[in-house]
């Protein structure tokens, strides 16, 4: 299907209530042109949120197909943070206006991150925004020689994670420990002042936060407890880092925030859980 005679394509998936709790889209498609990377925009809903959910990814270039580049992508998301149910809907928005695109029923598959089989394949169906959470995993460079079907039995490596967009305290992504990349700061017009994120502890545990804010960027670091109350802070700066031990179960919160209007700044993110 060429994606410019519709403005986008869709694709429902159903019986999904005994796949895993952390789910992979493999995102594949066809384009015009040649650049190392193609944005998209990837909107998700389930009969459980309010409203579509829009990730911005880019795909990078992987080889040559019958109808131009081939660009291949996995977004890695939550069961608990989409409220998914039985059923998914994901829609695909070109991020350029200029560019031709196309797609078939196999250019989204739904993966179980825990089991490298295939979860459900979708055919495509036909809304809104909004904008949440959710990490965009690179995929590996394929060599020019390889095939270009991309092959859903491989199992799927998680590498280090790239962190989305959550501007707002009640669209923070729940993360588990370990080293995250981010950016934060807008260079054109608009605010993206704040990134939130969440992680579930237990009483006596003990939250570790780092954050390393590159090419001499300043950033602010604070942990909010579950009803939005700040119990811990430092001020911008470029290596930060906060220790808090909880006595209540349940989502803490971490709030990255930066005053630098004009400029996107990149930062690595730190988490470590102690009992």
């Amino acid at each position: 299907m060429l994606v410019e005679e519709m403005g986008y394509a869709r694709w429902d998936f159903s019986g999904l209530s005994g796949v895993g709790h952390q789910l992979v889209l493999q995102v594949a498609l066809w384009a015009e042109g040649d650049r190392e990377a193609l944005p998209v925009c990837l909107r998700l809903a389930t009969p459980g949120l309010g409203d579509w959910r829009l990730y911005r990814l880019e795909l990078p270039r992987v080889g040559r197909g019958e109808f131009g580049w081939l660009y291949f992508g996995q977004l890695c998301v939550s069961r608990r943070d989409l409220a998914l149910g039985s059923s998914l809907s994901v829609r695909l928005d070109p991020a350029l206006p200029d560019v031709t695109m196309w797609v078939d029923r196999r250019s989204v598959a739904l993966l179980s991150s825990g089991d490298p089989g295939v979860a459900a394949i979708a055919g495509i169906a036909g809304v809104e925004e909004r904008e949440y959470s959710g990490w965009f995993i690179p995929a590996a460079p394929r060599p020019s020689s390889a095939p270009m079907e991309i092959d859903p039995t491989i199992p799927l490596p998680i590498p280090s994670r790239e962190l989305p967009e959550t501007e707002r305290f009640r669209e923070a992504v729940y993360l588990a420990p370990g080293t995250y990349r981010g950016e934060i700061g807008w260079p054109g017009p608009g605010v993206d002042s704040s990134d939130w994120y969440k992680v579930n502890l237990r009483p006596g545990q003990t939250l570790r936060v780092s954050l390393s804010v590159a090419d001499g960027g300043s950033c602010g670091l604070a942990i909010y407890d579950a009803w939005g109350e700040r119990v811990a802070s430092v001020r911008a700066g470029g290596q930060l880092a906060l220790e808090y031990r909880v006595r209540e179960r349940g989502p803490w919160y971490i709030q990255i925030s930066c005053s630098e209007l004009g400029r996107v700044v990149s930062y690595l993110l730190e988490l470590k859980i102690e009992t």
